[in-house]
């Protein structure tokens, strides 16, 4: 036989066969049915074929999506070889071009074990959807040699028939996909403005996510020490949630790719030899791919919105635009929930503000007023400790005021030489704010005494009045820091000590003034009676 169509009969059977398939496509059956159908119609066609496949190219392999065979059911429909070796598979791949093998060669590359395991002979031609290689369609033999000359070209029109059915079918499913996206978009944008920041948004977000690609899905917030931490997640088998888990970073894996580019990231197939942890949760879930997209809040990068996969098939082109959309709607949510944060922030350190200050222009004792400015700074700043000390001429420290955790023998008016490693210690050093975190230090009395508090954290400003330094204030946190504008915001509380300590002196060196003017009266009062006497 020299071709498709070399007898009358044949021609007619071709034709019948092709408008069968057309009309599948034109009518928008399922892709499935299409393959199945025109796998059928090549192996009626086709005389010496015994088995015809049809196969979609991925990354680097074939996954076999319709077949047919002259004796028995097509076994092989739904399995997946990877690239290379001598083989039509092969061949098409590599050069986009049609090709045959006369007689299929005994090597170990997967794709020719199952060529030879299905024919000895076989040719195919290339699936081009849209200017780029989608599949094959191979007939086989069971005689080597045996296939028409020239079939390879000739399957061009059931190709193109392919080829029409795909693009259809793409089109359908991207109109499907665009309008679901948009649906669970829609949903997220409407919990964004009813609701606060919550974990309820995440979760929704990671099931919006995780059933619009059919994948596993999930939220993850990064944290200071190169660690991510889940507030989101979804599974397709409906396993416990991971919330809460924090994952070291490191290694190829979407999470830490993202953090390290700032861009959208996708992982076509993840590296079984790579040990990091970000890497075995994907594939503890069955991750065989993974597409994540970056939450930017204002600028700075606060997490990632990602899915994993664990179908063989590389997830849609798309898949960065759609997170990215997520993504977007996520870092609103944010943005909102720190504004309203923020406002409510300054609205409460301007009302405890306004009682100190209250508390300073009645003339309150400065003891009342470090009371006050304890308690109102660690409300504000969130410390769970407070203290106010002033500095002797000796050089000791003298508590003058404190508030929340602390051992007995720190009391008012205790006096401590403290250890020039505490944040405390370096301000009345140097005059200049100061923090400390960690608290590893070697014992010292003052340390072991913060250490006993459970403080990981602390904060120290100066107190300085009329020029001179009189003292400092320290606040102190079992959390892992004060947030970096803390020292900016202890600024105003500060102020309206120095202003009651100066006050005080004032007062008092007004009281004092009275007193030796009264005196000085006196005395003259006295002596002018001596003198009359």
């Amino acid at each position: 036989m020299s071709s498709l169509a070399a007898e009358p009969e044949r021609s007619a059977g071709d034709q019948a066969a092709l408008r069968q398939v057309a009309t599948l496509v034109a009518g928008g059956a399922p892709a499935q049915q299409i393959f199945a159908v025109v796998a059928e119609a090549v192996g009626r066609v086709v005389r010496a074929a015994d088995v015809v496949l049809v196969g979609r190219y991925d990354v680097d392999g074939v996954a076999f999506v319709g077949g047919w065979s002259r004796d028995a059911e097509p076994r092989f429909v739904g399995r997946r070889v990877s690239i290379g070796g001598e083989n039509v598979t092969t061949r098409v791949f590599e050069t986009g071009k049609p090709a045959r093998v006369d007689s299929i060669p005994e090597d170990p590359a997967p794709a020719t074990r199952l060529a030879r395991e299905l024919a000895r002979s076989s040719a195919g031609a290339p699936i081009t959807v849209e200017g780029r290689l989608w599949g094959v369609i191979i007939v086989g033999s069971l005689q080597p040699r045996e296939l028409p000359s020239g079939i390879e070209y000739q399957l061009a029109a059931f190709t193109d028939l392919v080829a029409a059915a795909v693009a259809s079918a793409d089109a359908r499913e991207e109109l499907r996909h665009v309008a679901e996206a948009q649906a669970a978009l829609r949903r997220v944008a409407t919990l964004v403005v009813r609701a606060a920041l919550s974990p309820e948004l995440f979760a929704a977000v990671a099931r919006e996510v995780g059933q619009l690609f059919d994948a596993d899905a999930g939220v993850l917030r990064y944290d200071e020490r190169h660690t991510a931490t889940v507030t989101g997640s979804w599974s397709r088998t409906g396993e416990s949630s991971a919330v809460g888990t924090t994952v070291p970073l490191g290694g190829q894996n979407v999470v830490t790719l993202v953090l390290q580019t700032g861009r959208p990231v996708r992982i076509d197939s993840y590296r079984r030899e790579d040990p990091s942890a970000a890497t075995a949760l994907a594939r503890r879930v069955g991750g065989q791919s993974g597409v994540g997209a970056p939450i930017v809040v204002e600028g700075r990068l606060w997490g990632i919105v990602i899915m994993v996969s664990s179908k063989e098939d590389r997830p849609p082109a798309e898949t960065e635009a759609r997170l990215a959309d997520f993504a977007e709607l996520i870092a609103m949510a944010i943005s909102n929930a720190e504004a309203r944060a923020k406002r409510q922030q300054v609205t409460d350190e301007q009302a405890a503000l306004r009682r100190v200050a209250t508390l300073v222009a009645r003339g309150a004792p400065p003891v009342e007023v470090f009371r006050a400015v304890n308690q109102e700074v660690a409300a504000v700043l969130d410390a769970d400790a407070s203290i106010i000390v002033r500095l002797d001429p000796d050089g000791v420290a003298t508590v003058v005021a404190r508030v929340g955790a602390h051992p007995p023998d720190v009391s008012e008016g205790s006096r401590w030489r403290l250890d020039p490693r505490l944040a405390l210690a370096t301000v009345l050093r140097t005059g200049h704010p100061a923090r400390h975190d960690g608290y590893r230090e070697p014992s010292g009395a003052f340390v072991d005494v913060i250490r006993s508090m459970g403080i990981r954290s602390s904060i120290a400003a100066p107190i300085v009045v009329e020029g001179s330094l009189w003292g400092a204030l320290g606040i102190g946190t079992t959390a892992e820091s004060f947030p970096m504008e803390s020292e900016r915001r202890m600024a105003d509380f500060i102020e309206l000590i120095a202003t009651a300590i100066a006050n005080a002196e004032a007062r008092a060196e007004l009281t004092a003034s009275r007193a030796r003017v009264v005196a000085s009266a006196d005395e003259t009062r006295r002596r002018i009676e001596r003198d009359l006497h």
